[in-house]
This record gives C-alpha cells, structure tokens and sequence, in this order.
C-alpha cells in the first residue's frame, strides 16, 4: 500500500519556478546591498557636512587671527617710528640725524 500522492511536475515548469526563485533571491540582495549604499552615503553625506562647517569655522578663525596680526603690525610700525624720531633717526636713510 502506498500513502501519499507523487506528483509529477514538467522539467520546463520547474526549471522556470527555479529560475524566478532564483531571480528573487537575488533581487532580494541587491534591495538589501542597496539600502546599505544609501545608509553609507548618508553617513559620508554627514561626514561632509561636518568637514564643511568645521571648514568655515577655521576659515573665520583665521581671518580673526590675521586681522589681529595686522592691527599688531600696524601698532608696531608706529611704535617703531615713533622711537625712531624720538631717537633722531631720520626716516629715509636710517641715518642718525645728530651725527654731522
């Protein structure tokens, strides 16, 4: 006596099945290796959003810093030259003026 049913599907039929099954699973893959992209672009897309404003901040410490740098240099030619004229050097030739 024999239990169950042997059913008996066209070599065709299943190489199709296994085929779409097969195709399916491999769509399934890339879906998952896609969303892991936008996930990885998402994080560059942070990374350089950050790089961006920690650009600009630099940038605006640095024109801080020369500004300060000229107002230093600025402060500094005229206490040079007015030591200069205090101390009798003429200007143009770096000569002492109260030597003849």
């Amino acid at each position: 006596m024999r239990f169950g049913c042997t059913f008996r599907v066209p070599r065709v039929q299943l190489a199709a099945h296994l085929k779409e099954e097969c195709r399916y699973e491999s769509m399934k893959g890339l879906l998952s290796l896609l969303d892991q992209q936008q996930e990885t672009i998402k994080s560059l897309s942070n990374v350089v959003s950050n790089q961006r404003t920690q650009i600009v901040s630099l940038r605006q410490y640095l024109q801080s810093v020369a500004a300060q740098q000229n107002l230093e240099s600025r402060i500094l030619r005229r206490e040079l030259t007015s030591t200069e004229r205090h101390l009798g050097f003429n200007d143009h030739t770096g000569q002492d003026d109260l030597i003849t």
